[in-house]
């Protein structure tokens, strides 16, 4: 079973071609035969099939292709498969060969045989690869990453074709040499290694005449085309044509003129920690060089973050595996100055590998030709720095497959990693301890480790970025009787911004280095960057960055990707960016510096409007049967994300609690009073699953003050019993009732019925916390009635358990089982998951009381069962643990072990205060 891509995409089993589905699946799985075994993301498959412009469904589309490809490979006698990773897809063959890999294989056995002197060995090897060849490679593929792949075959089959004739010049074969050349030369008229040839193959028939005619033709050309003059080898085969003592056999090696061995490395930056895993990556690039492809490392993160470290530490420790020389280029992607241009660039670096400036033609594609003939068959090291995109390498990769490439750069590169097959080498801040370690290099072991815990501050204040480390060392070093405590004191976050890290050169500081970064950026990306700079969480969805933008969520995901391509961003987890503390107070800086407060005012309240929006949403999966509240309406421009689930309404909360916080904080400075009462509303049902009652009785006291000011005496009452549930939670009973008191007050005075039973239920579960059975049960009996009286079915339900568990705890086990029966009944045809398990709960407790271990034992398993689908951790855990006891009590002291186990599991995912209370119920 083979594939072919030299040539149309195809599958061939003996004699027979089968069909590959439709064109973007073939073209999927070309991209996958080019790179077998390698483990290849979806945001790559992306780049690869469409490059900058992918369609909005670009990542369904990979999906949907590979399935269909599975289908395809199902169907064939091959053992070839699509298998899905942890980091994408990656195509097993299993015995299936690939055209391509073939020829390329041949061609390196070929040179093996030329370079022992089986010449025909070689040209049968040769002749044997050529066939393989259907015409143009992947001649029905239009996807992005085509054209370089197909230029990079088109070179490895001239390579191949050339040796062929130099194969059959040395077993002294000038025949076929000729016919081969001659279409060769037709192709490629400028070529001179060719026309060299084809001189010589002429030569060895005696047809010297035909030959200095190719020559004639090939000057001509040259001198119309760039005003230059035919190369000194090209030339040296004339002349010793003229001369008659031009021998009927290949010149030696390749060479087209004198070549020099480039040393071009720089000295490697000093100061050089960590990085084992990156430095273990680009091993594994060196080890995996095949003989069939070229090689490319790309080494890319965000400013100042080492790139450049990395790569010139590790190019020097392999520099002697290269012995065709090292050549270094810093392209100045990012800087002070201009971009080097492609002709810059690519004369620079012929310059380097020849002393013959002669030859070098002036038309930018003649010496990005010559190029690539100067690195044919040697062995070298390039090292392109500070590279600003895909673009501006791609022109100087060497064809040769015995030459390594490493770029680096803080554009990401998905060109590059695509269409050219590079590795990507994704460079992060430092780890803590490589921080450390940084900071002992610069300053001494004995100075670092005396002082203390200033050094994890100096760490914490510089991001663990590496620039930043080594502009506060270099301070330091200057003044060693300086104290770091002082420094640390310096650096503390949030007091001087980015100013401790200019350094004494401006444009080597931390600052400088993020300007550059950010003036590459489109308009709409550099804009987004700046209002990120107001965003109060760790991290920030799109909708969410679409509302602080005020544009659509798939211009803000446009924006996103090119802040993350640019290293200014990093997308931690899919659909979730974020920045480290030192660009985020670039982007503070940004924002302040060129944002109008007016402008910086309606961005953020379209933020808020966003979160409370998409919250009181979410907040209805979660509490489906609370009363709803009717919010202010959203501004234009604001992006409400859709939650359809219990699952995702609680993933959501608890990826934007924290920013949800903050604009509570955020809307009470600003005045907006409505704002802040209604995040506080729609945080409440989330924040008591999640036991943060602390952050519940905070956000509940700014709602409390927003509604007095507000003058909204309704408000004022729900937030008081808001701030007294979680007083009460945290045990602090006194101030949570005085809290109860005044809101059953105000809502009496204002004829609140459902208020008033909320309020009676709040103090029953008060008072039953401080074990006053007696006295919560009297307020749990008005609570049942105030709601039975209102016709609130589901208020009734809810306190009618409570009424059934005091009574149990008074010994009543008869009422208790009356009353928490009928509210199971109830809860049960309403849906309200969440109260049931709380009745479930109590049934367990009320059968144990009455000496039924069996059906106890039932009622908690499906009280657990429900806390855990609805989120309710706490009252899991609270479940488990009187489960354990009944187990225990029943004499089965395993699965009483277990029930504790599960409920201390939970705990550790609470918060300390919740997980404390809870802890000490566990007598294990």
């Amino acid at each position: 079973m083979r594939f072919g891509i030299l040539g149309p995409v195809e599958a061939f089993t003996g004699d027979h071609t089968v069909p590959l589905g439709q064109p973007r699946h073939r073209a999927l799985l070309a991209y996958l035969l080019l790179h077998p075994h390698r483990v290849t993301t979806i945001g790559q498959l992306v780049a690869a099939l469409w490059g900058d412009a992918a369609p909005a469904s670009a990542r369904d589309q990979i999906h949907v292709g590979v399935s269909a490809l599975r289908r395809s490979l199902r169907a064939l006698p091959c053992g070839a498969a699509v298998l899905t990773t942890s980091g994408g897809y990656r195509l097993g063959l299993d015995g299936a060969t690939v055209d391509a890999h073939l020829f390329a294989d041949a061609v390196a056995t070929a040179k093996q045989a030329t370079a022992s002197g089986a010449h025909a060995r070689a040209a049968a090897l040769l002749t044997d690869a050529l066939a393989l060849w259907r015409g143009e490679a992947l001649a029905d593929v239009r996807a992005a990453f085509a054209a370089g792949a197909r230029q990079r075959l088109s070179e490895q089959r001239l390579d191949a074709e050339e040796q062929l004739a130099d194969a059959e010049l040395a077993r002294g074969r000038p025949e076929p040499a000729i016919r081969l050349l001659t279409d060769l030369v037709e192709q490629r008229p400028l070529r001179e290694r060719l026309v060299g040839r084809l001189m010589l193959a002429l030569h060895g028939c005696g047809r010297n005449a035909e030959a200095m005619q190719v020559y004639e033709k090939l000057r001509h050309h040259l001198a119309q085309e760039y005003g230059a003059d035919p190369g000194p080898a090209v030339r040296q085969v004339h002349l010793q044509l003229l001369r008659g003592t031009l021998r009927a056999s290949p010149p030696a090696g390749r060479d087209l003129g004198a070549r020099v061995v480039p040393r071009q490395l720089p000295a490697a930056p000093a100061g050089f920690v960590g990085r084992r895993r990156e430095w273990a990556q680009l091993d594994g690039v060196l080890a995996a060089q095949r003989p069939h492809a070229p090689t490319v490392a790309a080494v890319v993160g965000t400013a100042g973050v080492g790139k450049t470290a990395l790569a010139l530490n590790w190019a020097h420790s392999v520099a002697d595996r290269f012995p065709d020389g090292q050549l270094y280029l810093n392209l100045r992607g990012f800087g002070g100055g201009r971009p080097m241009s492609t002709t810059e660039a690519v004369r620079t670096l012929i310059d380097a590998v020849t002393d013959d400036a002669h030859q070098i033609p002036e038309h930018l594609d003649a010496q990005t030709g010559l190029l690539r003939s100067l690195f044919a068959g040697r062995r070298m090291l390039l090292v392109l720095d500070n590279v600003r995109d895909a673009e501006q390498a791609r022109p100087l990769l060497p064809g040769s497959a015995a030459s390594l490439t490493v770029v680096t750069s803080r554009h990401q590169l998905p060109g590059l990693v695509a269409a050219e097959g590079a590795e990507p080498v994704l460079l992060d801040l430092l780890s803590a301890a490589e921080a450390r370690e940084l900071l002992s290099v610069r300053l001494g072991q004995r100075r670092v480790a005396d002082a203390g815990a200033a050094v994890d501050v100096i760490v914490d204040a510089c991001a663990r970025l590496p620039l930043a480390l080594t502009v506060v060392a270099a301070r330091a070093a200057t003044y060693p009787a300086f104290p770091l405590g002082r420094l640390a004191d310096e650096l503390r976050p949030a007091r001087h911004g980015l100013d401790p890290f200019a350094g004494p050169d401006t444009q080597a500081g931390v600052r400088a280095a993020f300007r550059w970064s950010y003036q590459a950026l489109s308009e709409p990306g550099a804009r987004l960057f700046r209002l990120l700079g107001l965003h109060p969480g760790p991290d920030i969805a799109a909708a969410a960055a679409a509302s602080l933008a005020g544009v659509a969520p798939r211009a803000s995901r446009l924006s996103l990707l090119e802040l993350v391509q640019a290293n200014l961003v990093a997308e931690h987890t899919p659909g979730r960016w974020s920045m480290h503390d030192l660009l985020r107070a670039f982007a503070v800086e940004l924002a302040e510096e060129s944002l109008p407060e007016q402008e910086q005012a309606e961005s953020v309240r379209r933020l808020v409007d966003h979160l409370l929006h998409t919250a009181h949403a979410a907040d209805a999966v979660l509490q489906p049967f609370r009363s709803p509240i009717v919010l202010c309406p959203a501004r234009g421009g604001v992006a409400v994300h859709p939650v359809s689930g219990l699952d995702e309404a609680l993933e959501w909360f608890d990826q934007e609690r924290a920013a949800l916080l903050a604009v509570v904080d955020r809307a009470a400075e600003a005045g907006w009073d409505a704002q802040v009462w209604e995040l506080a509303w729609v945080l409440e049902t989330y924040l008591d699953r999640r036991s943060r009652w602390r952050e519940w009785h905070d956000t509940q006291l700014s709602a409390l003050g927003a509604a007095e000011r507000l003058g909204d005496v309704s408000r004022r009452a729900g937030s008081h019993r808001g701030v007294a549930t979680a007083l009460s939670k945290m045990g602090r009973y006194d101030e949570a009732y005085g809290h109860h008191r005044q809101g059953l007050a105000l809502s009496a005075a204002t004829g609140d019925g459902q208020g008033v039973a909320r309020s009676h239920r709040s103090i029953a579960f008060l008072l039953e916390e401080q074990g006053r059975y007696g006295e919560a049960l009297t307020h749990a009996r008005q609570a049942m009635a105030v709601s039975e009286s209102l016709g609130d079915a589901m208020s009734a339900a809810r306190a009618r358990n409570l009424v059934g568990w005091l009574c149990a705890q008074l010994g009543d086990h008869v009422q208790a089982l009356e009353h928490c029966r009928q509210a199971a009944r109830e809860l049960e045809e309403m849906g309200n998951r969440n109260a049931l398990a709380h009745t479930l709960d109590s049934l367990g407790f009320i059968h144990r009381g009455r000496g039924d271990a069996e059906l106890a034992v039932a009622y908690y398993l499906r009280a657990v069962q429900l806390y855990r689908e609805t989120g309710h951790h706490y009252g899991e855990a609270e479940s488990l643990i009187r489960l354990g006891e009944t187990h225990q009590a029943a004499g089965r002291t395993e699965a009483g072990a277990q029930a504790w186990a599960a409920a201390s599991a939970i705990l550790d995912d609470l918060p300390d205060a919740a997980a404390a209370q809870l802890r000490g119920c566990i007598p294990i």
